[in-house]
Order: C-alpha cells, then sequence, then structure tokens
C-alpha cells in the first residue's frame, strides 16, 4: 500500500494508467488495491456544475451517435425516453431522505478533481467508463482489474443503482468522442471508435430493459454478479 500511495502522491492516477511502466509501478495486487481505495474513498448544490455535466453528457450523447448513423438506427426512439429521463436528474432539487443523490465529485476520473450536487452513480460510472476508455484505446490491460478492484472497494449496491450506473457509463463512452479537437481527425481507427460507441448505447439500452443477464458478462458484470441490496 505504501507503494501505491506514492505512486499517487508523485503523479495523478492518469498518468500512471498512461505510463509504459505501468505494469511495474501496479505489480502484483496493487491494480486492485488502487481500485478499491478509490471504491471506499468515493462513498451542496452546484447548479452550474450540474448543467455543464447534463450539456456535455445527456444533451449530447445522441448528437455524437448521429454522426455514426449506423449506431442508433432502430434505437432512437428509446434512447430520446433515457434523455429525457436522466435529464430530469441534473435538474431536480435536493430531496431530504433521498441517500441515492448527495455531494458527488460530478467528474469522477483519473485526471480530475470536482464537486457537485448529484446522483450518486454519476461518480461511480465516470470512473469505469474513464478506466475502461484505457483498456480499450491503449491496450492498458491493467486498468480492468483496477476496475474489478474499484467496484469491489465500493461494496454492495442495489439493482436500481447498478442499472443507474450502467446508463451513465454508456453515456460517458460514447461522449469520450468529444474529447477531442472536434476539427481533427479522429484520434482511432474508426472500426475502433464504433466499437465503444455500440458498447456505450448497448449498455444504456440494456440497463434501461433491465436486462440482467446481458450485463452480467460485460465489463460491469461484478455490479450485477453479486448479491444487491433490496
Amino acid at each position: 500500500m505504501r507503494q501505491i500511495v506514492t505512486c499517487l502522491s508523485i503523479s495523478h492516477l492518469k498518468t500512471i494508467l498512461e505510463s509504459p511502466g505501468l505494469d511495474r509501478i501496479l505489480s502484483g495486487s496493487s491494480p486492485e488495491s488502487v481500485g478499491r481505495a478509490l471504491g471506499t474513498w468515493l462513498l451542496g448544490p452546484n447548479q452550474a456544475m450540474r448543467r455543464l455535466k447534463c450539456l456535455i453528457t445527456y444533451d449530447s450523447f445522441i448528437e455524437i451517435l448521429e454522426r455514426h448513423p449506423e449506431t442508433i438506427e432502430g434505437y432512437r426512439d428509446t434512447l430520446e425516453v433515457v434523455k429525457t429521463a436522466m435529464k430530469y436528474e441534473f435538474e431536480r432539487s435536493v430531496i431530504e431522505g433521498d441517500e441515492s443523490c448527495g455531494l458527488i465529485h460530478g467528474d469522477f476520473w483519473s485526471g480530475n478533481e470536482n464537486a457537485q450536487f448529484g446522483h450518486r452513480a454519476v461518480d461511480v460510472s465516470r470512473i469505469l467508463a474513464d478506466l475502461y476508455k484505457h483498456s480499450h484505446f491503449k491496450g492498458a490491460a491493467t486498468s480492468i482489474r483496477v476496475m474489478k478492484g474499484f467496484m469491489d472497494g465500493y461494496g454492495s449496491l442495489s439493482d436500481k443503482f447498478a442499472y443507474r450506473i450502467a446508463i451513465h457509463a454508456g453515456v460517458h463512452l460514447i461522449c469520450w468522442y468529444y474529447r477531442r479537437d472536434r476539427n481533427q481527425p479522429l484520434l482511432h481507427p474508426l472500426p475502433t471508435v464504433l466499437a465503444v460507441l455500440e458498447l456505450g448505447r448497448d449498455l444504456i439500452l440494456k440497463a434501461w430493459r433491465r436486462d440482467k443477464s446481458w450485463l452480467q458478462i460485460t465489463l460491469l458484470g461484478p455490479l450485477f454478479a453479486r448479491k444487491s441490496l433490496v
């Protein structure tokens, strides 16, 4: 654990995940330990940040899929319903006694700091999507182990909460598309990009339909494999 603390004290997680020496830095059980520590750690309303978060996620993900019509054909109606429902979360007021919402990071990934009011699934989904992105685009297999450790560290959760995480994670995977200079070519081959857009789309659709058996064999499987809380 001392090694992990030292690593994180001299460089943020994003730099470590993109390091050529990743397997050496996070060797043995370290990847799971980092993920578990993050999940354990992540247990006032800010309207401007909430509006911004909505703008770059739920106001954008269908627009992104439209750029590649094959990823949205036949799915638009359901995706529009999901968009409307999820946008409500960013507009709702604080509800006393609702433990699913509270002070969250808001943009919880490996290279940022933030805080705002919102649904707790936003943070969980954001870091999981970011970790998967490192594996998908950069071949950083160790990040998948960090993901598993994170889900273990975050602990048990209800199916309702897990489905919400899957929906948000799907949107985050799609909205990665805009995290670049849009005037420049895609950063990766088109098939690689389409694969992550389609995965994000399917996570949204399957979670919205509560297709637990499908979700159990995905990158988010550990969220649905464990015995959930009532």
